[in-house]
């Protein structure tokens, strides 16, 4: 993916902040060690999925203490057209939680390659949350309900209705 904001192609973009913090709080900048990430969106899927492939020469995952349970903020943006200017609603700007890192390679001496799995956090919460429940209505009428009263998720289609 070329970075940049050269307008004329589609797939430039300005990676502006790329941060994981670890457990203890501790932030670390990571765009100059990102190999590819890769951000996935199904209509199958109800949560944003992602990939991130780190080439490591400076040991972050022992100095930073990384184990799968960090927080990932991705902010970027892309240009609208010739010399535009992104508008603030066009920006991406998303916390995302890390779940699990695999695919760890030692590429030379002192550098290792290794891919960290990241979720959207509300499908770690939605995973960690058990409903024992009956429920009446229409599966899209129950799915609203659960994601409002245990998700936090605000129903659209309600509140457009009031």
């Amino acid at each position: 993916m070329p970075t940049g904001t050269e307008s004329s192609n589609p797939q430039s973009y300005e990676l502006e902040i790329l941060t994981i913090v670890n457990n203890e709080g501790e932030g670390f900048d990571v765009r100059d060690l990102m190999i590819e990430c890769s951000i996935f969106e199904s209509i199958n899927r109800n949560f944003l999925l992602g990939e991130l492939i780190i080439g490591d020469a400076i040991a972050l995952m022992e100095n930073a203490k990384l184990f799968g349970q960090e927080s990932l903020r991705i902010r970027f943006k892309q240009s609208a057209g010739v010399n535009d200017e992104t508008d603030e609603e066009d920006l991406i700007d998303q916390i995302f939680r890390i779940y699990k890192i695999v695919s760890i390679k030692r590429v030379s001496e002192t550098t290792q390659a290794y891919k960290l799995l990241f979720c959207s956090p509300e499908h770690l919460q939605s995973k960690r949350t058990r409903i024992s429940q009956a429920f009446r209505g229409s599966m899209t009428d129950i799915a609203a309900q659960i994601a409002e009263d245990h998700l936090g998720i605000a129903n659209e289609v309600k509140d457009k209705k009031l």
